[in-house]
């Protein structure tokens, strides 16, 4: 964002809430448009796609979810036949969820949106920019729950 006088906005907590708000909203109307479901349906597919059988509370704790949000999101997949949930074998107060046939179908025609956003996000920067943005949103990924510095 350019702030007053031209000046390039620094404020990086902001700018990156702000940034995550926008993209959101975008994928949202996309994926809506494009195949019915909403993005944060999708985000938990792509979760599930490589961790299917999940507890809820792994589901909840990987996407960042207390436990009343994976939930709610949880039995709106449900709702939508994306996902069912099964009593886990080895702990009986444990669920576990797994995605249907329609939620892998709906993953796969997710799959081909991301990749032509993923290209349009990128667009106009160079290979070594790129490598920057992602080394520091993984650095964001991995140390985001550390406790804050005094």
């Amino acid at each position: 964002m350019v702030g007053p006088a031209g000046r390039m906005d620094k404020r990086i907590f902001f700018l990156i809430s702000k940034a995550r708000h926008n993209l959101h909203k975008r994928m949202e109307r996309i994926m809506e448009a494009a195949i019915g479901v909403p993005v944060t349906q999708v985000v938990a597919l792509l979760a599930l796609e490589s961790r299917d059988g999940s507890q809820l509370k792994g589901l909840g704790r990987f996407l960042g979810l207390n436990k009343s949000g994976v939930t709610g999101l949880v039995k709106r997949m449900e709702d939508n036949r994306l996902v069912r949930k099964q009593p886990d074998a080895l702990d009986g107060r444990a669920t576990r969820v797994f995605m249907t046939a329609k939620g892998k179908r709906v993953l796969q025609q997710a799959k081909p949106i991301i990749k032509i956003q993923n290209t349009e996000l990128v667009r106009g920067f160079s290979d070594s920019e790129i490598a920057v943005v992602l080394r520091f949103l993984n650095h964001l990924c991995d140390n985001g729950e550390l406790e804050p510095a005094n």
